[in-house]
């Protein structure tokens, strides 16, 4: 995600409370500071955000692990799945998978679910409960001795 400066300032100033002037300010010099560090061949690090180091003229940002959490939150315990370059395309993924459902399928044949409600027979009789199910219970007098 990139954010650029207006769209920082704003959101910086609707969390802080801060006027926009100030953060605005504020920004700039820790930017400036930011910068300065860099120039020197030094890391910047910024608590519970993250360091900031230059390689060659690159600004290269590391987040702290709270902000990495943050921002990964719904991913946190998943590992990544890599995948060969080419190995799907759009015409291959939907061809060859018959689960995949299409437009055209008319979604009843693979229903797991269909025909468990339907009455075969036709009878809305109810079975015997004793006739399919039986619980040993213990009575009174086998549960004494």
């Amino acid at each position: 995600m990139h954010i650029d400066h207006s769209k920082l300032v704003e959101l910086l100033t609707d969390a802080s409370g801060i006027e926009k002037d100030k953060v605005e300010e504020q920004l700039s010099e820790l930017v400036a500071e930011i910068q300065e560090a860099i120039a020197e061949g030094d890391a910047y690090e910024v608590d519970g955000l993250g360091v900031f180091s230059g390689i060659g003229n690159n600004v290269i940002f590391i987040p702290a692990d709270e902000l990495a959490t943050e921002i990964n939150y719904k991913y946190v315990g998943m590992e990544p799945i890599e995948l060969e370059s080419g190995s799907v395309s759009d015409e291959d993924s939907t061809e060859d998978d018959p689960e995949i459902a299409t437009d055209s399928d008319s979604g009843d044949e693979d229903d797991p679910f269909g025909g468990l409600l339907d009455d075969e027979d036709g009878d809305d009789e109810v079975e015997d409960p004793d006739a399919s199910f039986s619980l040993d219970v213990p009575t009174q007098d086998e549960g004494e001795e």
